[in-house]
């Protein structure tokens, strides 16, 4: 949460993404990304893949149905001993879900589950299986969930509007940091994905909160 400049005083705490761009003060804590409920179950297997398409958002960026899927193509052609699971979110385009379900039903190691087939739960079996989950950048959420739940990720980008959106300040951020891969990097050969990544800011602003509140219940 990033509360208005004359608010802030009002919060004892306050938890703010970093790509939100504010520096760290005394009720200020930065955090990478949102907090989640992801958990790492270390389940993952190296022959399972899941790719996840965000969407359309006319204020952030633009949505490229036939440039995104070529990507999505190019992942599972290339990555021939990994089956992958393919599935929409709320703002995937219907152009979008035709060609991805086209793209698995062509494909002898894809699958495709529009989200509005998938169950409560479904997505974080996925998280719990898969060793590696490419996200589309618009997806912010996902990313930190997956890589929460110990996933290595890879980002398909976008076209942003605007270069200095949060939306963008946050892959970059992710990027520098190695937390994850860019499409560009794993197509030229060049990505090196991380495999002591730790993440868990929802375990990390409950310490906080103890340690503000109940120090005693952390001794």
């Amino acid at each position: 949460m990033n509360p208005s400049w004359h608010l802030r005083r009002m919060f004892d705490l306050c938890f703010v993404p970093e790509h939100d761009g504010m520096a760290e003060r005394g009720n200020i804590m930065l955090t990478s990304g949102a907090p989640n409920c992801s958990i790492n179950r270390r389940q993952h297997r190296t022959d399972r893949g899941l790719i996840l398409l965000g969407g359309i958002d006319e204020k952030s960026h633009r949505w490229d149905s036939e440039g995104i899927c070529a990507m999505v193509k190019r992942i599972i052609e290339t990555e021939t001993a990994t089956s992958w699971i393919l599935s929409s979110s709320p703002r995937t385009p219907q152009e979008t879900v035709l060609m991805l379900d086209k793209l698995a039903r062509e494909s002898h190691n894809a699958s495709f589950f529009r989200y509005q087939d998938t169950q409560p739960g479904w997505i974080e079996e996925q998280y719990d299986a898969s060793s590696a989950v490419w996200v589309t950048a618009d997806s912010i959420s996902m990313m930190y969930e997956a890589l929460t739940a110990g996933c290595k990720v890879g980002i398909l980008p976008i076209e942003w509007k605007r270069t200095d959106s949060k939306f963008k300040k946050n892959e970059d951020l992710l990027v520098q940091k190695r937390l994850v891969v860019s499409f560009s990097s794993w197509a030229s050969g060049n990505c090196r994905w991380r495999e002591d990544i730790n993440l868990n800011e929802a375990r990390r602003c409950a310490e906080r909160i103890l340690r503000k509140w109940f120090p005693d219940s952390l001794q």
